[in-house]
């Protein structure tokens, strides 16, 4: 099968489902290509928060190679970064490749508008995949009310060329189904995974990074980790295990905070933290080192806007 996939944004090196699933496509035999545009997703504060890990936001155009996936991508004509919406054209590559099966990255992508006239009198599956929830979303707003309702009217004149709808969480679906007021039997979830390979539990690695850090068997640790601004509520993540050192006195208690924040943000946790010796602030890591933390770590929290981090914490058993 002839698989094409069409995103907005793609980051090499990251754990997302962009990044794992047209991998494990590729090694189940089929024909994948992924198309995208010339930027890297716009996270909020990128230059202060991601452009160390990533670089500049900024790529060329041109064809290679990830993961033993052919990555094209394409020169952007528009970007609405607040929306995380950018324009480039794929139906080149589409004509090119021929595929059977299109899978569209994300519900709202406005990229869909300029393919379906060509998909429309082709044999090509058109499968759409969704991560928008309500924890994403303000979905509440006026403006986010029109724009979500003018996209379930689209989706209403197209649905018969759509074959699935795919959702990663349950609450994806639910809002769907009730904001979109997409058809429940369309809707599939495929839900987030993590590629064990890479990611998973490593007990020696574990206990040697508590011996660095001379965290005893009876401390709890906790983890947060991943892109650090107020929707992520790392401050609310800190006030809980201040809660948890002054209420459960007998037992020690360890916080990493792993991740980048904008200098604003970052003076903020810090004036938190004040001078507690036992709250530990750390750069991005490389998923191979993440894996050590998780390994250490007892509790994982992500209190904010979810972060795929969760899934691959959970992999390293962190409850």
């Amino acid at each position: 099968m002839r698989i094409l996939h069409i995103m907005n944004y793609y980051m090499e090196g990251m754990g997302y489902q962009e990044n794992w699933l047209p991998y494990y496509q590729k090694q189940q035999g089929h024909e994948v290509q992924i198309v995208t545009s010339d930027k890297y997703f716009p996270f909020p504060n990128y230059t202060q928060t991601m452009e160390k890990k990533l670089g500049d936001r900024n790529l060329h155009t041109g064809v290679y190679v990830d993961k033993g996936v052919e990555v094209i991508r394409k020169r952007s004509w528009l970007e609405i970064p607040g929306r995380a919406i950018i324009l480039f054209s794929s139906l080149l590559q589409i004509k090119k490749f021929k595929p059977d099966v299109i899978h569209l990255h994300g519900i709202t992508n406005p990229n869909l508008l300029f393919i379906f006239p060509f998909l429309a009198f082709s044999k090509i599956k058109l499968v759409i995949d969704s991560h928008t929830d309500y924890q994403v979303v303000r979905h509440q707003t006026l403006l986010n009310k029109i724009y979500y309702k003018m996209w379930g009217l689209f989706y209403k004149v197209i649905s018969w060329k759509v074959n699935k709808y795919l959702p990663i969480t349950e609450e994806a679906k639910e809002f769907l189904e009730c904001e979109l007021s997409l058809q429940p039997a369309k809707i599939a979830l495929n839900h987030l995974g993590v590629d064990l390979k890479s990611v998973s539990y490593n007990s020696a690695r574990g206990l040697e990074l508590r011996e660095t850090y001379n965290i005893t068997h009876k401390d709890i640790v906790f983890v947060n980790a991943g892109k650090q601004y107020p929707g992520k509520r790392i401050d609310f993540i800190i006030k809980l295990y201040k809660k948890f050192k002054t209420t459960q006195k007998h037992q020690g208690a360890k916080l990493f905070l792993i991740g980048n924040a904008t200098q604003d943000y970052n003076n903020y946790l810090d004036q938190m933290i004040g001078t507690d010796p036992d709250v530990y602030r750390i750069p991005f890591l490389d998923r191979d080192k993440l894996v050590d933390f998780y390994s250490m770590a007892d509790i994982g929290i992500w209190p904010g806007v979810p972060s795929n981090t969760i899934q691959e914490a959970m992999a390293c058993k962190v409850a």
